[in-house]
């Protein structure tokens, strides 16, 4: 990975009165304090994964801390950005992943545009680097990067049309950890679309899914704010779909924060699968950082057993 500039870090150039400043603005704590969308699936779903989720906001070394204590005990692991060009945000990226003391088994990046995608593809050593680029534009498009000590393939059956009321770009890999496979998508859902349309063409894809009864991860900016599950009539059919397929939503809390606004539109769901011995613990939460106007968001699975 790239080397780290101390300069180029987030929130470097902020005198510590001036971090604090930012971090206890009201804007902040209606963030850290907000739960309502938690609460609501939770009474929805009561299963042990929802239960037992820990999720929070983190810095890259609160996170260290996590992954320190559970150490090999992690089964798998997900890592999500908007990052919003790829092409001109890949040495922050870099350096942000170089601070986290775990190699994600899947990175997916959402918003790469399709500026020198070839050469971005080799920006992480070790991975193996699949994508979907709009054909009509720049913006958009969802990489997904799979450790080469994987064994992976694409899922080309799995990918949704990208139409003219629904625009998206999707990619889906099937891939092998140990004694136990994995599906993971990645999804980029333009803004302004129909979420009707993306409904309609997402219950295939999960009724696939359940059908296979392998565990499931689908990560990327939907752009659908779960935050307005009980005023938008849309966005609640959308919460419903998931939880009738039991792709429980493990992001809780807003993931894009601006002077008016704080929307949960990046989303990680997980599907636990119907093959499993013991449920898992799970863990996920958005990362504190400003590589882009999104949070990064991450998923880790944990032997239950092993934990005990």
């Amino acid at each position: 990975m790239a080397a780290i500039h101390l300069s180029e870090l987030p929130f470097y150039n902020l005198l510590d009165n001036e971090f604090c400043r930012e971090f206890a603005s009201n804007r902040w704590n209606a963030v850290f304090e907000y739960s309502e969308f938690g609460d609501y699936i939770r009474k929805l779903n009561s299963g042990s994964v929802l239960r037992d989720l820990n999720f929070k906001y983190s810095t890259p070394e609160e996170l260290n801390s996590s992954v320190c204590k559970t150490g090999s005990n992690i089964c798998f692991s997900v890592f999500h950005l908007n990052v919003r060009s790829l092409n001109s945000k890949h040495a922050l990226l870099c350096q942000l992943l170089s601070l986290i003391e775990l190699e994600f088994d899947v990175i997916v990046l959402s918003e790469i545009w399709t500026v020198n995608i070839q050469f971005l593809a080799n920006i992480f050593p070790g991975y193996s680097f699949y994508c979907d680029l709009p054909s009509d534009s720049k913006i958009g498009g969802v990489g997904l990067f799979v450790k080469n000590t994987l064994n992976h393939q694409e899922i080309s059956h799995l990918k949704i049309t990208s139409t003219s009321n629904n625009r998206v770009e999707n990619m889906w890999v099937e891939i092998q950890c140990g004694k136990m496979k994995y599906i993971v998508g990645g999804i980029y859902r333009h803004p302004n679309q129909s979420i009707r349309d993306f409904i309609s063409s997402m219950e295939p894809v999960l009724n696939e899914i359940t059908e296979q009864k392998l565990p499931c991860f689908i990560a990327g900016d939907i752009n659908i704010d779960l935050t307005k599950y009980n005023s938008s009539c849309d966005t609640a059919a959308y919460v419903d779909l998931l939880l009738m397929h039991n792709c429980l939503p493990t992001i809780l809390m807003p993931t894009r924060v601006t002077s008016r606004s704080a929307t949960l539109i990046d989303h990680i769901y997980y599907y636990e699968g119907m093959n499993r011995a013991s449920t898992p613990l799970v863990d996920s939460g958005n990362l504190l950082t400003d590589i882009s106007d999104h949070m990064p968001n991450y998923m880790l699975v944990w032997d239950k057993k092993k934990s005990d």
